[in-house]
């Protein structure tokens, strides 16, 4: 086996097998459990800066400030809660999904089973937050699965 082959091989395996590591996380598996978080009608006011944003959004898209609001006012709370949950549950947590329309549920995944406290970080949002598990993978996990794949192929001379 030539030289340049002993190289182009094993960069070849960590090129065909990297995608495989990652099938089977939040968006392609069965849903081994899921918890429902109504949207509740208590969300807190937007700041002055977040009201500012709000009503540029508005103009641009030809709606409502009071729609600028419903779609996208509760999305900082969103952030701090996944935030919060990610930190508290850094081995299970997989990933989160905003919805695109005004009646869509946002969505975040775990692995295994939902965490018994998840569901009190999202009760206040003014959306519907759907909480599944079953996920192989959490985010923890594919990251350093990632940055494994990266480090091997950042050592075959070929590929730098």
């Amino acid at each position: 086996m030539t030289n340049r082959l002993r190289i182009a091989v094993p960069a070849a395996v960590v090129l065909i097998l990297a995608p495989t590591m990652f099938v089977g996380t939040a968006h392609s598996e069965p849903i081994a459990d899921k918890v429902i978080v109504p949207a509740s009608k208590g969300h807190q006011a937007p700041s002055s800066a977040e009201q500012i944003d709000l009503e540029i959004i508005a103009k641009n898209d030809r709606i409502s400030v009071d729609e600028a609001n419903l779609r996208y006012g509760w999305q900082e709370e969103f952030t701090q809660a996944l935030a919060a949950v990610s930190s508290r549950y850094p081995d299970q947590y997989v990933s989160a999904e905003m919805p695109i329309d005004q009646g869509g549920a946002a969505r975040v995944v775990f692995t295994g089973g939902v965490p018994s406290e998840a569901k009190s970080y999202f009760k206040n949002l003014p959306v519907r937050v759907e909480i599944e598990g079953g996920a192989k993978a959490s985010a923890k996990k594919i990251e350093s699965d990632v940055e494994a794949v990266s480090r091997v192929a950042r050592s075959v001379p070929i590929l730098h």
